[in-house]
């Protein structure tokens, strides 16, 4: 992927790990989906084993050198994905997302936890800066259940795929319709730009400080 002066929406998500705003899906690989998969099924095995026993401390063993091995695995995987996006892309943008606070959600922290969205959202800011280019985060608010072609707000439960606009009748994958929003808030006021709402931050140097001392309050600050 070559440089290009294009700006792109990031919509982070748990189907897919990545919606962009020009159509695009990032989807985590097979091999990384499998040792999730297997990790998982280890961690029930390991939940069976009597306490104490030899058999239990074995697949205890067993499910750290897994657990490094995925860690390792996904990792690499977020490395390679944030460079492409960064030497890209000249602007990014983003939610700015309280990783922390969605983890509190225990229906959903594991796999927020798995996705690694806070390790991706460390990476991206200084690398985009390394790059030449740009990151901004927005308020993630209203950004899933607004038309982005219109503007009209409506009511998207999280399991409603599809957003099919009430006025304009837009049909869009809700991912995708998200990630145009964040794109559109992010340039709001620019020529051309017909966005709408607040909350823009621009995230250049700063950032990429914040990346390093992992400042709470930011979106380096999430989890990983």
């Amino acid at each position: 992927m070559h440089k290009s002066t294009e700006a792109v929406g990031i919509d982070l998500g748990l189907d897919s790990f990545a919606a962009l705003s020009n159509g695009e899906k990032i989807i985590k690989p097979k091999h990384l989906m499998l040792a999730e998969k297997m990790m998982k099924r280890k961690q029930r095995q390991l939940s069976r084993k009597k306490k104490g026993s030899r058999n239990r401390r074995k697949a205890r063993f067993q499910l750290a050198r897994l657990h490094a091995k995925v860690a390792f695995q996904r990792e690499d995987w977020l490395h390679k994905e944030s460079t492409k996006l960064a030497k890209g892309y000249s602007f990014i943008a983003v939610e700015k997302l309280r990783i922390s606070n969605m983890l509190r959600n225990h229906t959903l922290a594991k796999a927020i936890g798995d996705a690694g969205w806070g390790m991706f959202l460390r990476m991206l800011p200084y690398k985009a800066v390394t790059a030449g280019g740009q990151v901004a985060e927005v308020d993630a608010r209203d950004t899933s259940n607004r038309c982005s072609d219109c503007g009209h707000k409506q009511e998207m439960p999280l399991s409603k795929r599809v957003f099919e606009c009430e006025v304009c009748g837009l049909v869009l994958d809700r991912d995708m319709n998200a990630a145009q929003n964040i794109l559109k808030k992010a340039t709001a006021g620019q020529a051309g730009s017909h966005a709408w709402g607040q909350g823009v931050r621009p995230l250049e140097q700063s950032i990429a400080l914040a990346a390093v001392l992992d400042e709470p309050g930011t979106i380096c600050g999430g989890a990983s």
